[in-house]
Formats: C-alpha cells, sequence, structure tokens
C-alpha cells in the first residue's frame, strides 16, 4: 500500500511539475483595444461571417478578409461599408449593414488588426 501511495504522490507532483512548465511557456493575453472589441461585435452582430471568411474560417461565398486593410485603400473599404450598394465585387453586392461612421471606423479597425496578427504571413496561401 506504501508503495502505490508513494507512486500516486509521485505522479501528482510530476503532473504538477509538467503544468506549472507549461503555464509558464504560455503566451500572456493581452486586452484588446474597445475600438478593435466593438469591431469583433459589429463582425458577430451582421452576420459577416455568413459570407466572407478570415484565415479560411467562414464561408466563401465572398472574398475572405484577412489581410484587406492591406490590400484595399481605407476609404475604399469605408465605401464598401456605409454604401455597399455602390460596389459590385465579382457580380455581387454586399447587403447594407446600416452602419454609423463610428460603426464602420471600428470594423476597419477590427479588420486591420486581423492583418496584423502572426498567420498573416501564411495566409491566404499561393500557388507555387
Amino acid at each position: 500500500m506504501n508503495t502505490l501511495r508513494a507512486f500516486f504522490i509521485g505522479c501528482l507532483a510530476f503532473g504538477g511539475g509538467l503544468l506549472v512548465s507549461v503555464s509558464a511557456s504560455l503566451p500572456i493575453a493581452r486586452p484588446l483595444p474597445s475600438e478593435i472589441a466593438a469591431g469583433i461585435g459589429l463582425w458577430r452582430l451582421h452576420g459577416c461571417e455568413g459570407c466572407h471568411a478570415l484565415y479560411g474560417q467562414g464561408s466563401m461565398y465572398a472574398s475572405d478578409l484577412t489581410g484587406v486593410a492591406v490590400r484595399r485603400a481605407p476609404d475604399d473599404l469605408r465605401r464598401l461599408l456605409t454604401s455597399p450598394e455602390t460596389v459590385a465585387a465579382n457580380g455581387r453586392l454586399m447587403p447594407p449593414l446600416g452602419l454609423a461612421p463610428a460603426e464602420a471606423e471600428a470594423l476597419l479597425a477590427f479588420l486591420a488588426w486581423v492583418g496584423e496578427q502572426p498567420p498573416r504571413d501564411v495566409w491566404p496561401p499561393t500557388a507555387r
């Protein structure tokens, strides 16, 4: 019985040490700026992933918006968000979102933030 108890205590100590060493190497979460958090909320509220994708996650009905803030001019994106009926992409019109100017800016900030995240160098994949 003492051998079993020693084995059990040894396993607990090893598991605890493993947990501490792994958790020490995890990145520290940083709070998001409020404008970016608002943009995420708008992305979800308007169901943007129903047509668009980020890093390949979401729908592919419309373009993947990973890095769109780098590829398109801010004024073009702003116009697309506030007056989507004036811009046709691949023959498709985006539905009007009815965004206030501050909401459009928050969504633009979110899209710019997405493009700044580490996977930006590997997504979208390119043909070689």
